[in-house]
């Protein structure tokens, strides 16, 4: 029986992710190269061959205030905290909403609400996408 959890990038995610990460490279200076899955987390950002952050890039269809705040996997937050608090490099999540692009630092937030997940991403039908899902507020991004 096969286990191995499905990986949702496809190549038109992985083309508007290498975009957003070159934007962010033009506007920070800083080389981005892609992490192994291992790692959890996207990016590491470089300079001068030293990692100055790590970063999660997520693109999406709506604007930044469609929703009152920003949700992502309890899981990949808990990695961006452990990368964090393991290296004291700074863990960010970058949003390319519809209006714009956005950050967060990731790394020490607290104090965010935690909903659950019951049904998954619609289109994927999977039930192993049901799971906590942290709430990022609005207030933490800053525009890139």
């Amino acid at each position: 029986m096969n286990t191995a959890r499905p990986i949702y990038e496809n190549v038109k995610s992985l083309q508007a992710e290498r975009a957003f990460a070159e934007r962010i490279e033009a506007v920070t200076g800083f080389e981005l190269i892609k992490l192994p899955i291992k790692y959890q987390l996207d990016f590491a950002a470089l300079e001068d061959d030293m990692v100055k952050a790590f970063l999660e890039l997520k693109c999406r269809t709506n604007a930044r205030n469609a929703y009152p705040d920003y949700a992502i996997s309890l899981h990949k937050y808990l990695a961006a905290q452990s990368l964090f608090r393991a290296t004291g490099i700074k863990t960010i999540l970058a949003v390319r909403f519809t209006d714009g692009d956005f950050c967060a630092e990731i790394g020490e937030l607290k104090g965010c609400r935690i909903s659950f997940l019951k049904n998954g991403i619609r289109t994927r039908e999977d039930s192993q996408d049901c799971e906590p899902m942290i709430h990022v507020p609005l207030s933490a991004f800053q525009k890139i």
